[in-house]
């Protein structure tokens, strides 16, 4: 053992006794061992701060990561959007109403005109006797679309099946009652005999005969009918003498479906 290490040994005491003392046992010695100085355990950190670090990192990647998604969702968009304008600019331009898509060729719609008329009554005084009515196609609510207005009559300019009306009214101040009235739309169509397409009669609207008094009495007529390129369409009317003045009580028209 070494001596410096601060071990004590035990007091040995010698005591002189005027002669020769027999040699004293060397007393044995108190081992003595040493240790290493202790480790004092420090105590470690807990991980507040490192998970608050690292949950605020995560949150900050993922929000990161979700604005450059978002950016590229938007850049994306814009890229498309431009090359549709591009190809709607080019149709626009483009010489043909048509673009390739492949092998076959699909035409592009054309805002179609509608194929449709109103006419309302022409007021003439005196007035007129003729049977086959004529119209105001401008005035008013009266128009022609698609379709042309000449001498009473409409000329359809597309085949298809076209909703077709009339109304028109009647007064006088004498009658019989044995009075009638007819209304009728009839169809002309080059080398065929004019047709009737709808017919009505009005009976029984005089109660009071030989008596001076005010009468009316109206028609109304409607139907789909199927039309030919190039027909034409007329009101015809038995007392055209005894029509209404009133604009709206008589009218005239048709439309595609």
């Amino acid at each position: 053992m070494n001596p410096s290490s601060g071990c004590a040994y035990p007091p040995v005491f010698v005591v002189d006794g005027h002669g020769p003392q027999p040699p004293m046992p060397n007393p044995g010695l108190v081992p003595c061992w040493t240790f290493p100085p202790a480790v004092v355990k420090r105590k470690k950190k807990g991980c507040d701060e490192a998970c608050v670090v690292t949950v605020v990192a995560l949150i900050l990647f993922l929000i990161l990561a979700a604005l450059g998604y978002g950016t590229y969702q938007i850049l994306k968009l814009q890229t498309e959007l431009r090359q549709l304008r591009k190809e709607m600019a080019t149709q626009q331009e483009g010489p043909s109403p048509q673009r390739q898509t492949g092998p076959q060729e699909v035409e592009i719609d054309k805002k179609e005109t509608r194929q449709a008329a109103h006419l309302i009554a022409r007021i003439e005084k005196p007035p007129s006797s003729l049977k086959t009515l004529h119209w105001e196609p401008s005035h008013g609510r009266a128009f022609t679309s698609g379709v042309e207005y000449r001498d009473g009559g409409l000329r359809i300019n597309e085949t298809g099946l076209y909703y077709v009306y009339s109304r028109v009214q009647f007064q006088d101040k004498r009658c019989t009652l044995k009075d009638s009235l007819s209304h009728t739309v009839f169809r002309k169509r080059e080398g065929d005999k004019p047709l009737v397409l709808l017919e009505g009669h009005r009976m029984g609207f005089c109660r009071s005969e030989g008596k001076e008094h005010q009468w009316s009495s109206s028609s109304q007529l409607g139907a789909v009918l199927e039309l030919r390129s190039q027909d034409w369409v007329f009101v015809n009317v038995s007392h055209p003498m005894q029509l209404s003045y009133d604009h709206n009580a008589n009218y005239f028209g048709l439309y595609k479906l």
